[in-house]
């Protein structure tokens, strides 16, 4: 029996511009059940927000940057365990162009933690709470090498830079904390390959492997830890030494630095896929920013190396101010599951105004439907329970098997001719 699935996808919220605009980070669920997020452009001074999405889709704009507090919250935030949320901005601050790192309040008070200033690291990534009560995190440039930093800083502010990348790790994502201490992450190249690392509470860096066009380059952090203790994520670009850009990889590591390729995309199955995530039940979901059918994206499921297409955004058009409109949103973000089961995310364009959307997906699997067989003299009788599900036959066990016209419950097959084999698959 094939098994089977109902994916539902629903558009919970849209963006303006007035409540912000073009979202590049996934969600972050916050101890109330909403779930928190920013925008990289619209709010009041078109800097970027912070806002708060329910799960019947009621947004609220909690914060609109103004350059002074930061501007272009790229990341995801992150929930401290004082119950506040901590995040970074591309820009702004004190220096202007370096990037911040904040602490916000679920009502939106907003306070400036820390300016970078460019020898300290220059626009932040996503903060990983550590053991100790501090938060980790790299800098895609700046430092004093100017390839980016990994620092720490505590929940008042102070910050301590533990290491200044070289030219191999320019463009670093977030940090990924696993249960033997350390922390592990991704970042480009300067030919934009990348590498994966090991990095000490101490600053002390371990390179562990480096990517090529066979197991994909351009790593997307952060890092998915399975439940077999392995590392699974994502790279943006090329995979199985396929040399266009609309392709790239997922894979797993371990934490020696052993990388093994899963999946190959070549846009027919998505291409440039993002960060996974690991769902309550050990199956890892994740988005793809393309696709040949749609150009606007998936999202997929990954089991035990094996891709599942859940669903396919709609093929949209270029409005005049050059934003990517279409139904239901374009190029999804990472992933976030709620309290109910349920993924929800964000995209970064899409629907009527081209501004992106918040979204939900729930995948209802279908019960185990039993197909029974009763024989009888010149035939045999088959009987099963859903009609959600058609009854289909072959000659052999491999196949092919093709849909019985009309076939409903119970079903008479006359016992004639060679072997027949039947099976059930979802409609």
């Amino acid at each position: 029996m094939a098994s089977a699935q109902t994916v539902q996808f629903t558009t919970l919220a849209t963006f303006n511009g007035t409540n912000g605009s073009q979202p590049m980070a996934g969600l972050t669920l916050g101890n109330d059940g909403c779930f928190y997020g920013t925008t990289t452009g619209g709010g009041t001074n078109g800097l970027g927000t912070v806002f708060k999405v329910t799960t019947n889709g009621v947004l609220t704009s909690l914060v609109s940057f103004n350059n002074t507090n930061g501007q272009l919250p790229e990341t995801r935030l992150t929930l401290g365990n004082d119950g506040n949320f901590y995040g970074t901005t591309l820009q702004g601050g004190t220096n202007v162009s370096y990037g911040t790192i904040f602490k916000m309040t679920t009502n939106g008070t907003l306070a400036q933690l820390f300016s970078f200033h460019g020898t300290n690291g220059q626009s932040p990534n996503e903060l990983t709470p550590g053991n100790d009560g501090y938060f980790y995190g790299t800098t895609k440039q700046g430092g004093l090498l100017g390839s980016g930093t990994a620092f720490k800083v505590s929940t008042n502010g102070t910050l301590t830079t533990l290491t200044n990348f070289d030219s191999t790790g320019i463009n670093s994502g977030a940090l990924t904390l696993r249960n033997d201490g350390f922390f592990y992450g991704t970042c480009y190249g300067s030919g934009f390959d990348g590498i994966l690392f090991k990095l000490a509470t101490n600053g002390a860096l371990t390179t562990l492997a480096s990517f090529n066009n066979y197991t994909g380059t351009g790593p997307r952090a952060p890092l998915a830890p399975g439940p077999d203790d392995n590392l699974y994520g994502a790279t943006f670009f090329h995979g199985n030494n396929n040399q266009s850009l609309y392709s790239g990889t997922l894979f797993m590591a371990t934490t020696n630095g052993a990388l093994t390729p899963l999946v190959f995309f070549s846009n027919t199955n998505g291409a440039n896929p993002g960060p996974l995530t690991l769902g309550s039940n050990g199956n890892f979901y994740g988005t793809t920013g393309n696709n040949d059918s749609t150009n606007a994206g998936t999202i997929f499921k990954l089991t035990s190396g094996t891709l599942t297409t859940l669903f396919s955004f709609s093929p949209g058009a270029t409005n005049q101010s050059g934003l990517y409109t279409n139904g239901n949103g374009a190029f999804p973000n990472q992933l976030t599951q709620g309290n109910d089961g349920s993924f929800y995310g964000t995209t970064f364009g899409g629907y009527t105004n081209g501004y992106g959307t918040v979204f939900k997906v729930t995948v209802i699997p279908l019960p185990p439907i039993p197909l029974t067989l009763q024989t009888l003299p010149g035939k045999t009788i088959l009987n099963w329970t859903n009609p959600v599900f058609s009854l289909q036959a072959a000659p052999e066990i491999t196949g092919s098997f093709t849909n019985v016209p009309g076939a409903t419950s119970p079903f008479t097959n006359a016992i004639s001719g060679g072997r027949k084999y039947f099976r059930l698959i979802a409609n």
